[in-house]
């Protein structure tokens, strides 16, 4: 008797565990949309003349949300067209958007040019693991015009870079070296050079419209290793536009 009532019991606790789904199993969370990225402006544009100071264009960058976690956020590029390799943005405030400023290198060669910036949203320095997020390429486009560079030489060996409005114009020289200077545009040339004991001078200048050149030492024949006498001034002055000046450290050796 006490049998058959603990089987309708067994049965009864069956029945209801299978109306119950008889699982624990907690069902999916919803997937959550990556971070989606807004610029303004897009696309990046910027037309300029070669070696001439390009004004910084301000970019704002729009999130959709902020990451759960602490991040840092950078601007890279495809290839070497911006001043600066990697161009940090900032958070601003509390809000969704990020904000920073871009400028074009003022040393691209006449031509046009055209890729992808990258924003990168970082959780370590190193940025090894970039957040996912969307919408975070900004194309670009710079038309670079024809402007008024100088190059140089020392002794034959090309100075790196450009002489111009927005790069640096000093460069070193030994005593005795021959320097050789380059414009982009006929000019006017003038040369600056000290009239004290112990500065140094130019001697066997040429010029051309567009070259200089000249031979440099100290005024009372001293050439003394590492010991710097000073510099000299050579400017060029275009029939329009800044005048462009190289400063020449000359130095014994």
């Amino acid at each position: 008797m006490h049998s058959r009532h603990y089987t309708h019991v067994a049965k009864a606790i069956v029945l209801v565990l299978a109306a119950c789904g008889g699982s624990s199993t907690k069902p999916a969370e919803p997937a959550v949309a990556p971070i989606a990225v807004t610029f303004q402006p897009t696309p990046f544009t910027a037309s300029f003349a070669q070696g001439s100071f390009v004004p910084p264009t301000p970019l704002n960058v729009s999130l959709s949300r902020l990451p759960d976690v602490p991040v840092s956020a950078a601007v890279v590029q495809d290839k070497p067209v911006l001043a600066g390799t990697t161009i940090a943005a900032f958070q601003v405030g509390t809000s969704n958007t990020f904000a920073t400023s871009l400028t074009p290198s003022c040393q691209l060669s006449p031509g046009s040019y055209t890729g992808n910036l990258t924003l990168l949203l970082c959780t370590d320095p190193a940025c090894s693991a970039p957040l996912p997020i969307t919408g975070n390429v900004l194309p670009y486009s710079f038309q670079v015009a024809p402007g008024h560079v100088m190059t140089a030489k020392v002794a034959g060996a090309a100075v790196a870079g450009l002489i111009s409005q927005c790069t640096a114009s000093f460069f070193s020289a030994t005593v005795g070296k021959v320097v050789d200077l380059v414009s982009s545009l006929p000019v006017t040339w003038q040369t600056s050079v000290g009239t004290s004991a112990g500065v140094p001078v130019v001697s066997g200048v040429t010029t051309t419209s567009t070259t200089w050149s000249g031979r440099v030492s100290e005024r009372d024949g001293n050439n003394i290793p590492g010991v710097e006498y000073g510099a000299i001034l050579v400017h060029a002055t275009p029939e329009s536009g800044p005048t462009l000046s190289a400063t020449i450290f000359v130095v014994g050796g």
